[in-house]
């Protein structure tokens, strides 16, 4: 497991969040759903996650 991933999950985040949360930082622009695929966390999370409304 990644240790950025490894370090948010220690500090409180959930596998899913911290998955989230570092994904968005390797690609210079994303959409959600190439988030959702790169951070393998299910399309019906990951707006949840995020804090986005579909």
């Amino acid at each position: 497991m990644d240790k950025n991933i490894s370090t948010l999950k220690e500090i409180g985040l959930t596998k899913y969040e911290a998955q989230a949360y570092t994904t968005p930082t390797s690609l210079i622009s994303s959409t959600v759903i190439e988030i959702a695929e790169k951070s393998n966390i299910p399309l019906s999370k990951i707006y949840d996650i995020l804090d986005l409304k579909p």
